[in-house]
C-alpha cells in the first residue's frame, strides 16, 4: 500500500477552462496497484470514457474509502473530512481530481 499525499492545485473544467482551488494543505489517499486500478475498473464497468458519468457515484465511493485524512484551509475555513469538501464547488473539482488520481495513479514527477 502506498498512501500519497495530494495538494490541492489549480485544476481545468470539463471544456480546459481554468479552475483556481482556493484550498491549500494535503489529503492523503491510499493508492492502488496497476493490477488492483484494472480490477476495480473492471468490476465498477468502467471500460471507456463514454461510460464515466454512469459510474460517478461508484468512483467517489472509491475515493471515500481511499482518503486516509484531509486536512485543508481556504482563509478562515478549515476542512477535514471528505464529505465537508464537497459542500464546496472546488472541493467537488478536488473530489473529482483525486477520482482521477486513484484510477490512472501517480503522475511521475509526484512521489
Amino acid at each position: 500500500m502506498k498512501i500519497y499525499k495530494y495538494a490541492p492545485h489549480d485544476l481545468e473544467d470539463a471544456e480546459g477552462n481554468p479552475v483556481s482551488i482556493p484550498f491549500k494543505g494535503e489529503i492523503e489517499v491510499e493508492m492502488m496497484t496497476y493490477q488492483e486500478r484494472l480490477g476495480t475498473a473492471k468490476a465498477i464497468g468502467l471500460v471507456d470514457d463514454d461510460n464515466a458519468l454512469d459510474k460517478s457515484d461508484e468512483i467517489i465511493a472509491l475515493v471515500a474509502k481511499r482518503v486516509k485524512s484531509v486536512d485543508v484551509k481556504a482563509g478562515d475555513i478549515e476542512i477535514k473530512s471528505l464529505d465537508e469538501l464537497g459542500y464546496y464547488k472546488e472541493g467537488s473539482d478536488i473530489i473529482n481530481d483525486i477520482g482521477r488520481l486513484v484510477m490512472q495513479g501517480i503522475p511521475l514527477g509526484n512521489p
